[in-house]
């Protein structure tokens, strides 16, 4: 499997390729705002995303959501808990972006500990309430690797001041099932560089 990341300069946020380079056969994680390079880059490579995987709904990692959709016709996923937000243009702050509100309708609700196709490797969703109710991290344990949206950072954590964000549930969620994974397993956040759990037990202010 390949990673290509993608950021905008705006608001850092990072919107992921994760492919299979033998079959060209992937998955698209948090379409912010650079899904133009991404488009680029899939179109270039020739590569099928099977699935737009969303870790929550918040206007800044769905901004191209329809522009990636109309262009690879990948089913829409998120998590269950999150159809509050994705529902409503006030809550996932969509009224900020210049293509106007968005309603977002998956095709598909996902919950704790679903397992995912991406390519030839599997992502296991593991949902991780309090920045969102929805919030939900995508672990592929072969791989040691896990998208962990806006839940956990590089030395810092997500935010939990919006409406509807939790920040004892967001605690609770890194402490139980993020800071438990083996310390080798390398951290992909919504924002910022990456990390690793190793790196984030010894250094993370918040733990």
């Amino acid at each position: 499997m390949e990673l290509k990341k993608f950021s905008d300069s705006m608001m850092d946020e990072n919107l992921y390729v994760y492919y299979d380079p033998a079959s060209k056969e992937g998955v698209l994680i948090d379409p912010g705002f650079s899904g133009d390079k991404a488009l680029s880059f899939i179109q270039k490579e020739g590569i099928k995303i099977t699935a737009i995987l969303l870790t929550h709904s918040h206007a800044d990692h769905v901004a191209t959501l329809n522009q990636i959709k109309s262009f690879t016709n990948a089913d829409i996923m998120a998590h269950k808990d999150e159809e509050a937000l994705l529902k409503n243009k006030h809550l996932n702050f969509s009224t900020m972006l210049p293509d106007g509100p968005m309603e977002i309708k998956p095709e598909r609700y996902f919950e704790d500990g679903d397992v995912l196709r991406a390519g030839t490797a599997s992502l296991k969703v593991i949902h991780t309430p309090g920045h969102t109710p929805g919030g939900a991290c995508f672990y592929d344990e072969e791989a040691g690797m896990l998208f962990t949206g806006d839940t956990l950072f590089y030395m810092s954590i997500g935010r939990s001041d919006f409406e509807l964000g939790d920040g004892r549930a967001l605690i609770n969620s890194i402490k139980t099932k993020l800071m438990t994974l083996p310390e080798r397993v390398k951290v992909y956040p919504g924002h910022g560089q990456a990390s690793a759990i190793s790196f984030e037990k010894q250094n993370n202010p918040f733990f």
